[in-house]
């Protein structure tokens, strides 16, 4: 039995993507008091690319909805 092998031109399309981050959750860890909570939602709510803070208090995290076509940069909300 003869052995055929065949080659397939493989096509790569490449395009360029524009990703936009539209929803957060951050954990803050060691929240001791409100003061603090309070602190840290204030300082997200100032940000000119969030529109929404949601605290979790229980869980020590904010949920943070962003505004559309606003340029998130993460190392900002750190």
């Amino acid at each position: 039995m003869k052995k055929v092998l065949f080659f397939l031109p493989m096509i790569f399309v490449f395009a360029q993507v524009d990703a936009q981050i539209t929803r957060a959750t951050v954990t803050a860890g060691g929240l001791t008091c409100s003061m603090c909570s309070k602190a840290i939602y204030q300082a997200l709510v100032k940000m000119n690319s969030v529109e929404i803070v949601k605290a979790n208090i229980k869980e020590s995290s904010y949920n943070i909805v962003f505004k559309k076509d606003a340029a998130v940069i993460p190392d900002d909300i750190r």
